[in-house]
């Protein structure tokens, strides 16, 4: 990588869901993150609604955690946000 900026904070807004290989994405936004920084997730909430992707295209929170932690980061939380999205924070 050229270039390679390391960040204290990372957003991922609504993107996730849309990722094929999610490990592969999720390292990459790793490797420019500074150690103890801050990762948040805001998605849509995995249940049936008018608004937003398919509900088969979207991941639910627990598998969002499910993700963090497999790749090493901690102090994982997560709260609805309202009712269509969840948000999910990590630390690296």
């Amino acid at each position: 990588m050229v270039g390679k900026t390391i960040t204290d904070f990372a957003l991922i807004c609504t993107v996730l869901h849309e990722v094929e290989d999610k490990i592969i994405f999720l390292k990459a936004v790793k490797n420019v993150m500074k150690p103890n920084s801050t990762l948040a997730i805001v998605e849509w909430s995995k249940k049936p609604m008018e608004k937003g992707p398919p509900i088969n295209d979207r991941i639910d929170a627990l598998g969002t955690k499910g993700l963090l932690q497999q790749l090493g980061f901690h102090d994982i939380r997560s709260k609805d946000y309202n009712e269509y999205f969840y948000f999910v924070t990590a630390l690296k």
